[in-house]
């Protein structure tokens, strides 16, 4: 069974569809969820992205189980590409302007025209910093952080 799956299953065998406030389980609206998607494995990459995105709501219970959310695999983002054209092994093409590169100390290097939205993009990536005298994003590489 895939990890993802097991904290799912791990749920929804503590959960009373939320009937009562018992901190155990999904909440309600959860709960339909993740029993109708129980019901539809295997996932397509859209669901089991949608399924890892509400298990972080769940991170409490889940570690009190033994699953460490932060080690779940991140699924593809189905979004991902947002109508940019993609490489040969399906990955977003890098915008104009972007280049990423790393240095020989592992830091990953991140340089592109300035844009609010990519700036919200890249403060949700874990152990990043942004450096205003080189104008440049660094990121120190952590499992989280490549896969993000």
């Amino acid at each position: 069974m895939e990890p993802l799956e097991t904290a799912v299953g791990l749920l929804l065998g503590v959960c009373d569809g939320a009937s009562s406030l018992d901190g155990k389980g999904f909440n309600g609206w959860d709960s339909k969820f993740a029993r109708e998607l129980w019901s539809k494995r295997p996932w397509t990459r859209g669901q089991a992205f949608a399924v890892w995105k509400m298990l972080r709501k769940y991170s409490g219970q889940l570690s009190g189980m033994g699953v460490d959310y932060t080690s779940l695999p991140v699924p593809p983002d189905p979004k991902m590409g947002n109508g940019q054209p993609l490489d040969v092994a399906g990955q977003p093409q890098q915008p104009q302007g972007v280049t990423i590169t790393t240095r020989e100390d592992g830091i990953i290097v991140v340089r592109f025209p300035y844009k609010p939205e990519t700036v919200e993009l890249m403060r949700q990536i874990p152990d990043r910093q942004w450096n205003g005298v080189t104008k440049e994003w660094t990121i120190k590489p952590t499992p989280l952080a490549v896969v993000a």
